[in-house]
């Protein structure tokens, strides 16, 4: 199913002809406050995906297709372009003791070497992610989490931070900055791995 067709599945709460049922509301879990992500993790295979906000249908990608050390992550439409693809590739740190499917970066597939990861490690709601040199740091490591529970679309938590990203002012505007912010249930914090 394709990202738009996702997006109107979710609009309309309806499930695809020849299903049954709809599509159950996604609430937050008792005694879950909006720093806490939601809990249901996905496996991503390594590969490249194009990052599609479900609140926008707009993809992630950096600035301008810059190479720039620095570069803010935006969304912008759809077009193809390498600067929207992204490759994402699973880390073998995951935290001791833990049964999840742990971490991953996202690199643009544009440039070589570099990860997008949260401006200056901040931990500070709203701080932009951009495109850097790759490093081992927590501020790079994403986990991505089921939140339509059909493991299509979710969140991509932070590792650092254990925010979410997110549009900055849930804008639907092209240029509009990707940052972090505590969970919330918005759609602006949810995103659709589309293989490319």
């Amino acid at each position: 199913m394709t990202a738009v067709a996702v997006a109107t599945v979710l609009a309309t709460g309806q499930l695809p002809a020849g299903a049954s049922g709809n599509i159950p509301a996604v609430a937050l879990p008792a005694g879950v406050t909006a720093v806490d992500p939601p809990s249901g993790e996905i496996k991503l295979l390594d590969g490249t995906y194009n990052l599609v906000n479900v609140g926008s249908n707009k993809c992630m990608g950096v600035s301008g297709s810059s190479g720039a050390l620095g570069a803010s992550v935006v969304q912008w439409a759809c077009d193809g372009t390498s600067n929207q693809s992204m490759l994402i590739r699973p880390i073998s740190d995951a935290p001791p003791g833990h049964t999840d499917y742990g971490w991953h970066t996202i690199n643009p597939d544009h440039t070589i070497n570099m990860c997008l990861g949260v401006s200056g490690g901040s931990q500070i709601p709203g701080t932009k992610l951009v495109q850097w040199t790759c490093q081992s740091s927590a501020n790079f490591h994403y986990r991505f989490i089921d939140v339509d529970g059909f493991g299509i679309s979710g969140a991509i938590q932070v590792r650092h931070s254990n925010q979410v990203v997110g549009i900055a002012h849930a804008s639907t505007q092209n240029g509009a900055l990707a940052v972090q912010w505590g969970w919330s249930n918005v759609l602006d914090q949810r995103w659709f791995w589309d293989s490319v």
